[in-house]
């Protein structure tokens, strides 16, 4: 499986990362195993990535200026991967998770990061860019209201989003995907193909954004810039 010995490289060392005070109020979240730590949050990502699970932050860090986009915020970061890119880069960099798990650990690793629900009155702070990846369908009954709120701080909106969905497959993949599902919101089922995303997003662009997108394999990335 290729990417499976650096993987392994990267995450023995998660392993030893110890978890930091979380709050009261999230100890009673209930999340799928997946999410409980990034250790086994990539190992299952990996499997179900055919061990290319690196390439899909890959895809969206060729997208970044870094000579021009200082600022980067992430939104649902999960793991860590943009946010080392960054740190390389010399770059500011602002995590949200809604996970305490991943907030810890990028913590421990020193990034800047917040544990916040976007759902609520969270604000997001000025950065050049924002970026999101396979986390947008938890936002599709409000997707209209966080791509504002998105672009009233970013001048753009990078989104890789899944659009063929594994947890529909009748396989050991779909039964891994479907058991992965709660993120800390409960079971989710909704997903998005192709169709329905770029429709979603078109329309409530309104033409105030312009909207372009590519698909690379099963993930289409978005790219969202004010007009």
């Amino acid at each position: 499986m290729h990417g499976a010995a650096p993987l392994r490289e990267e995450t023995e060392q998660l392993k030893k990362v110890q978890i930091m005070d979380i709050p009261p109020t999230a100890k009673k979240v209930k999340y799928s195993f997946v999410y409980r730590n990034l250790f086994a949050y990539r190992l299952i990502l990996n499997i179900l990535f055919l061990g290319r699970y690196k390439q899909r932050f890959k895809k969206v860090i060729v997208l970044l200026d870094p000579k021009q986009e200082k600022k980067v915020i992430e939104l649902c970061f999960g793991d860590i991967y943009i946010a080392q890119w960054c740190q390389k880069q010399g770059l500011d960099y602002i995590g949200f998770d809604i996970n305490p798990h991943f907030i810890s650990v990028a913590k421990k690793k020193g990034y800047c990061v917040n544990l916040a629900d976007l759902r609520d009155q969270t604000p997001i702070p000025a950065g050049d860019v924002a970026i999101m990846m396979g986390s947008l369908y938890h936002f599709h009954d409000i997707l209209g209201e966080l791509v504002d709120k998105v672009m009233a701080s970013c001048t753009r909106f990078i989104i890789s989003e899944p659009i063929k969905n594994w947890a529909s497959r009748d396989d050991v993949f779909g039964r891994i995907a479907r058991n992965s599902a709660n993120a800390g919101q409960g079971e989710e089922f909704f997903r998005f193909n192709e169709h329905s995303l770029i429709e979603a997003l078109e329309k409530i662009s309104r033409g105030r954004y312009n909207i372009s997108h590519t698909i690379s394999g099963k993930e289409a990335i978005v790219d969202i810039c004010r007009k």
